[in-house]
């Protein structure tokens, strides 16, 4: 038996399936109805925690990428929401010699581009 757990329930924002939950004491509803939520089966709950899963995942590959502008990082991470649901196809940041982008691809994950350019010029 798992210490100081509890049973509680939760339910699915998106079907209403209430779920049984073991969990340490002191869940808000609210709390508890996200848990259920994020275990449910139902195709919308299911979608939902796959896009959580792709803004993360986005994050991640944006602190990774953006090394030399913290302004650029933080209008991508402000960017990532709204690309995501779809209401802004791409952003597009230069900043120095780099080109950052982040959209969505044809499948629904998010894509975070990094282009470095170097300008090479011989006068004669």
């Amino acid at each position: 038996m798992e210490n100081d757990k509890v049973i509680q329930y939760g339910t699915c924002r998106y079907c209403g399936q209430v779920t049984q939950l073991h969990v340490d004491e002191g869940y808000s509803t609210e709390e508890l109805n996200e848990l259920a939520t994020e275990n449910c089966n139902c195709a919308m709950a299911v979608a939902s925690v796959e896009k959580y899963h792709r803004i993360e995942e986005a994050k991640s590959n944006i602190e990774e990428i953006v090394e030399k502008s913290p302004e650029a990082l933080k209008i991508l991470n402000e960017s990532i929401l709204p690309v995501a649901a779809g209401l802004i196809s791409k952003v597009v940041i230069t900043a120095g010699d780099e080109k950052v982008s982040l959209s969505t691809g044809a499948n629904g994950n998010i894509v975070v581009e990094k282009t470095i350019t170097r300008k090479v010029k011989k006068t004669s």
